[in-house]
């Protein structure tokens, strides 16, 4: 039999406690004095640990502008044998007469930070030094103009001559001698100087510079300079400042105009809505404005989220430069008729819409129901105003005196494209002539994604020109810009329906349509569109297109014709409105087929229906 001997070894961990790390400041706080425009008062303070080493890590002021503090004395490092002296200064150049107070924090490495507390009492300034008499200046002028001038005084309480140099840290300060001499300042010798503003590059609004006046003995001066530019009006003229809207529960409004002009140069750096019902897109010009080149918007009011009742909603224009234009906006909803359900029918009353990859178009049947009319009025209206309404393909406003019938809903392609990803309401308003609180609402719905096969975008602005001239007069001239976003070159179709009355010119783009040329460019492109009364001899209307194709293989998918419609499996819908549309080659290539197998089984002898 073995024995088997178990041995225990049972071991204890002292730790001998740590004590943490600090630093002392001696003294916590301090009291110093000062005059205004004097020199700086300063005050040692001794830092001390209470363990072998503290790091200092960070020194800081919460009142930087008067307030410092360095080690001047010792290092960053400091023992219970080697302690650091820490000087604190307070600056009394800028500082009005009165009572101050900050605070300095020393922070260590490990352990609590300590703070020092300074009360600085100021004092008024000494009758020694250079002064300055007004203390401050305050100019208006109006936008584009320069303020009238104003005397600034510059003495010296000593009679010990001090040279003065005259700065300012904005561009728009001029300041110029008119008596005494700057190089020679003295008790018995002030300089006097005439100070001006000027807004010839400022836009409307209140600015703020300084003046700094540094003699050779002694502190700085600062006098500072307000400047109202334009009486404080907005950098943006809107005219109207403000838009009154109605529309019934449900409805969104068909859209206002509002012209953007300004007296400079000036960018609109983004559009600020401070209610969800209100938007807002450009529809002349562009977000760029100034005296010559102005622009306009199209403001949208949308209810279909909203009860009955009046809401107030703000439209913010934020410039580059100058104050923002903030554009008022009062809308009134009604309850309408049984919530958007009139007497008058549809056969659909809701269509969503997808771009570029979904359903763009489609057919809404609308007929007299119960109402008892021959006819009926519509209001069109969309987001952004991409709804074309009727074979005639009609925007957003109002159309009375519409006969019942079928018409075509569509989705502009060409507003489409420059939307940026989102959701964008539409609505039709069908209104009872006889009776305007019947109403039947059709909801339209346009949802535009980012799609990586959908062509680059190409659009043109303005998206059309207009002249007017008497026959024989001189030739008038605009600028038309055809912007691409692809490295794809991009074909330009220009076509005339009243012979060569017009000429176009640009890079790589020249000629007169008589009656149609083409030409291709890259890129974004500026063209000269010039029309020459010289040779039209009627008075009427003259009018002329431009198609302009990406041409590339992806964008290639659509092509310009005139075929009746058919469904995605061939059947016939009816002819295409009038005039000339995109019809999709894959769509065209199925009519080929199905006309070829119709052909070939009555070749056959087979009796076949329906079809083209």
């Amino acid at each position: 039999m073995k024995t088997f001997l178990l041995l225990f070894v049972v071991c204890f961990l002292f730790v001998a406690p740590v004590s943490a790390q600090s630093l002392t400041a001696s003294p916590a706080t301090l009291a110093l004095t000062g005059n205004t425009g004097s020199a700086a008062s300063t005050q040692a303070v001794v830092l001390t640990a209470t363990s072998d080493s503290v790091a200092i890590s960070a020194i800081t002021s919460d009142q930087p502008s008067w307030l410092t503090a360095s080690v001047t004395g010792g290092s960053f490092t400091v023992t219970a044998n080697a302690p650091a002296t820490l000087t604190i200064s307070a600056n009394p150049t800028r500082l009005a007469a009165g009572v101050y107070i900050g605070h300095i924090t020393v922070a260590p490495g490990t352990g609590p930070t300590i703070t020092i507390t300074v009360t600085f009492t100021v004092g008024a300034a000494s009758g020694s030094g250079v002064g300055a008499n007004p203390a401050s200046l305050s100019f208006t002028a109006p936008v584009g103009q320069t303020s009238p001038s104003q005397n600034l005084t510059i003495s010296n309480g000593s009679s010990t001559p001090v040279l003065v140099t005259v700065g300012s840290d904005v561009s728009w300060i001029a300041a110029q001698v008119v008596s005494g001499n700057v190089n020679s300042v003295a008790s018995n010798s002030p300089a006097v100087l005439s100070v001006s503003a000027n807004a010839s590059n400022l836009a409307s609004g209140t600015y703020t510079g300084h003046l700094a006046i540094t003699p050779s003995i002694g502190d700085q001066i600062v006098v500072t300079v307000t400047f109202l530019v334009g009486n404080g009006n907005p950098t943006i003229l809107a005219s109207p400042p403000g838009l009154t809207f109605a529309a019934t529960a449900g409805q969104i409004t068909a859209s206002k105009s509002v012209a953007l002009t300004s007296a400079i140069a000036v960018t609109i750096t983004s559009i600020n809505y401070d209610v969800p019902w209100l938007s807002a897109v450009v529809t002349s010009g562009t977000l760029n404005l100034g005296p010559n080149t102005p622009g306009s918007l199209a403001v949208t009011a949308s209810a279909t989220t909203l009860g009955a009742g009046t809401y107030t909603g703000h439209l913010s224009l934020i410039p580059d430069i100058g104050t923002p234009t903030v554009i008022t906006a009062t809308l009134t909803v009604s309850a309408g008729g049984s919530s958007g359900v009139g007497t008058i029918a549809v056969d659909q009353s809701s269509f969503n819409f997808q771009y570029p990859d979904g359903a763009l178009a489609s057919t809404v049947t609308i007929s007299a129901g119960t109402s008892g009319q021959q006819a009926f009025n519509v209001t069109v209206a969309s987001q952004g105003n991409w709804l074309r309404f009727a074979a005639s393909r009609v925007p957003a406003g109002t159309y009375n005196n519409v006969q019942f019938g079928q018409f075509p809903v569509a989705v502009d392609t060409t507003v489409a494209a420059n939307l940026p990803a989102g959701t964008y309401p539409g609505s039709l308003a069908l209104i009872n002539p006889a009776n305007a609180n019947d109403v039947t609402m059709v909801n339209l719905t346009l949802t535009v994604s980012s799609s990586a096969g959908a062509p680059a975008a190409v659009s043109a602005s303005p998206a059309a020109l207009s002249f007017t001239a008497s026959p024989g007069s001189a030739s008038q001239s605009q600028f038309l810009t055809l912007i691409s976003t692809s490295t794809a070159p991009v074909q330009l179709n220009v076509t005339s329906f009243n012979g060569a009355f017009f000429s176009i010119s640009g890079a790589g783009c020249a000629g007169s349509p008589s009656p149609s040329f083409a030409c291709s460019f890259v890129g974004t492109q500026t063209f000269t569109i010039t029309v020459n009364p010289a040779n039209l001899i009627n008075q009427g209307k003259y009018s002329a297109g431009a198609i302009v194709k990406n041409t590339a293989k992806h964008a290639a998918l659509f092509e310009f014709g005139t075929q009746a419609r058919h469904t995605d499996i061939g059947a016939n819908r009816g002819s295409m409105p009038p005039g000339r549309v995109f019809i999709t080659r894959a769509i065209k290539a199925r009519r080929q087929m199905y006309t070829a197998l119709k052909d070939l089984l009555v070749r056959k002898g087979l009796l076949v229906s329906g079809g083209e």
